[in-house]
């Protein structure tokens, strides 16, 4: 029996085989939108969505109209995570032939009504006629100014985690429209769940906002060290977060922010609000990290623009996961709904990463590991530094350190480690221990007395040699670090972009011409 597709692992393996690093890219698959530079002082911002009747949406129970606002949103939120702002937008439909054109309109209008407020350009498409119902395919384009524009994988250990506005609106708003009318909740239903309340969530779900104004703010204003809007649900995005940045999380469940309707929901169905936070998605709110010196500036600055904004948790280690807690103590979390509160394991975020028996093998998994170049090339300069340094012995235990302090590759850090190997560390050991001298002066090597190893012969014997090597191996972990960086990011570069030509030139002619 075939395995089900997941999204994210069927995204993971996709980027890790053909995503390209190309010279001017600045983000590829792993954020929000995908971020591209030019001579100009600016970054363009690409973000796209597919909606699939039957899957994204019903025409038997939606209106035309909120589809293509919701559509809309999805996308502006995606770069309003980023701090840029909305440019330009293509839209491709497939249409069967029972769709009304006054469908067609009343979606264009929705979409437009959306767009509108933030000056926004209809500017091309495509559309298609189809058999199984109706497609939607919306691109918007967005720009930040040059190397200013918010990231996931900026989180630092220490940051304050906050949301913008309430969380679980529109997952309540989603259940009242499913339910049967004859069991629909109405004005007769005894509080605490009134009318006004129903009519609130169910417009947050149709009509929600997308935060554009805040992520720029945020943006411009540096004050926020990563971002994700909340599209998934708290509890899958701050696991994208978490992932990109190496890190773990701390949420405080006594800290989200609910709104009247949405605890007057939960209490009329006997269900938790929390869950209905941590769980709901579409609430197309922000998600974002700031420092421990900038959230003083941050929240003042939120309540003279008249933002919501909430304190909801802590960035942790990678090694503490991310956990849920209320007043210190962590909170049991059912695993098919919360499945991203558990502690990240390498093979969460390699699932291809396993052992080897080569230096080839190894290498070669280095080169497919499914992160940017940057951080892998990061990875094997720091285990050249180690390689390099003095502490011999250790090595391998300051690899695996490295790699639970920072969060960076295991199999990167152990392939620049492995420069210093039996066939390498005699000419290592010349090299480190000259450097030291020339350094210190000294010109002659001193002598050593085979017929004292005494254990004070030997102290008084190696004390010389430790100054030397301790100054060496430092000058020489520094070197290797900053050569080996450049060399391998464009090692990493060349060997994906050559494995991708090589894929392209085997797949199959595309029937389509574009």
């Amino acid at each position: 029996m075939a395995k089900p597709l997941q999204e994210f692992a069927l995204i993971r393996e996709l980027k890790g085989q053909f995503a390209r690093h190309t010279p001017g890219l600045v983000q590829g698959i792993g954020d929000d939108a995908a971020v591209v530079e030019t001579t100009l002082p600016i970054w363009w911002h690409f973000t796209t969505d597919l909606l699939a009747e039957g899957i994204h949406f019903d025409l038997k129970s939606a209106a035309p109209r909120s589809i293509g606002y919701r559509a809309a949103i999805a996308n502006l939120s995606d770069l309003a995570a980023m701090g840029a702002t909305p440019r330009y937008l293509l839209i491709s439909l497939a249409i069967p032939k029972q769709v009304r054109h006054s469908h067609i309109y009343d979606f264009y209008r929705g979409l437009m009504n959306a767009c509108r407020p933030y000056g926004v350009a209809l500017i091309g498409g495509d559309t298609s006629a189809s058999k199984m119902g109706l497609f939607l395919s919306i691109t918007l384009i967005g720009t930040t100014t040059k190397r200013r524009a918010l990231f996931r994988h900026g989180a630092k250990v220490g940051d304050f985690i906050y949301v913008s506005g309430t969380l679980g609106d529109s997952l309540a708003g989603c259940r009242l429209l499913a339910q049967d009318t004859s069991r629909r909740l109405s004005e007769k239903t005894p509080s605490p769940f009134s009318r006004v309340h129903r009519q609130f969530l169910i417009r947050r779900h149709l009509y929600p906002s997308a935060r554009v104004t805040e992520g720029q703010w945020l943006n411009t204003g540096r004050l926020a060290s990563a971002a994700i809007d909340l599209s998934d649900g708290l509890s899958g995005d701050l696991r994208h977060i978490c992932e990109e940045s190496g890190v773990g999380a701390e949420v405080e469940s006594d800290n989200l922010p609910l709104s009247p309707a949405c605890r007057a929901y939960a209490k009329a169905r006997r269900l938790s609000p929390v869950q209905l936070a941590i769980t709901g998605g579409e609430d197309y709110e922000l998600l974002f990290t700031v420092s421990p010196k900038s959230h003083h500036t941050l929240e003042r600055q939120a309540k003279a623009h008249g933002y919501r904004i909430t304190r909801i948790g802590t960035i942790r280690l990678r090694r503490f996961g991310i956990q849920m807690t209320s007043q210190g103590h962590r909170q049991p979390s059912p695993l098919d709904q919360l499945r991203a509160f558990l502690p990240m394991t390498e093979t969460d975020k390699h699932p291809s990463a396993g052992g080897t028996r080569s230096f080839r093998g190894l290498l070669r998994q280095v080169l497919h590991l499914q992160e940017s170049p940057r951080r892998t090339a990061l990875a094997f300069a720091l285990g050249v530094f180690i390689a390099f340094s003095p502490a011999y012995g250790l090595h391998t235990a300051m690899v695996a350190l490295c790699t639970w302090l920072f969060g960076l590759n295991f199999l990167a850090l152990l392939t620049g480690a492995f420069i210093n190997n039996p066939w390498t560390i005699i000419p290592i050991l010349g090299a480190t221990y000259w450097t030291g001298a020339l350094l210190l002066g000294r010109t002659d090597a001193p002598t050593f007395d085979w017929n004292d190893l005494t254990t004070s012969g030997i102290y008084h014997q190696v004390l010389p040699y430790v100054g030397p090597f301790v100054l060496g191996g430092f000058v020489l972990s520094v070197l290797g670090a900053v050569f080996s960086y450049p060399i391998a990011y464009s090692f990493c570069v060349k060997y994906r972009q050559k494995s991708d030509a090589s894929t392209h030139e085997a797949l199959p002619p595309s029937d389509s011409v574009g």
